[in-house]
């Protein structure tokens, strides 16, 4: 569900750069933490556990197959959109918060 909607996001957002002027010629990536999610968005497979959130992903098959979106793996160590969206330890919170270019200023 998170995937679908960064897709649509990414897909208005190019398209909002594109009318500004902005030409967009590669694809947007999008980084995910679920490799089921991942392989679900590529390659088509049915089965009842995946059936309410199939339109989802053939939107999703369609804007990579149309090289619009690229979805790539991160490991979710690296996945520094945690800081936005989870509570942290104060380690990973902070190395985050620096991969941001945040850092505490003193």
């Amino acid at each position: 569900m998170a995937l679908s909607s960064a897709v649509q996001e990414a897909v208005w957002l190019r398209q909002l750069l594109s009318d500004l002027g902005f030409q967009q010629d590669s694809p947007t990536t999008i980084n995910e933490d679920n490799q089921g999610v991942i392989a679900l968005s590529k390659h088509p497979t049915s089965h009842s556990r995946t059936k309410h959130i199939d339109n989802q992903y053939h939107y999703i098959r369609q804007e990579i197959n149309d090289k619009r979106i690229k979805v790539v793996y991160c490991s979710t160590d690296k996945m520094i959109a945690d800081i936005l969206i989870k509570g942290l330890g104060k380690q990973k919170f902070e190395t985050f918060r620096d991969l941001l270019g945040v850092g505490q200023s003193n």
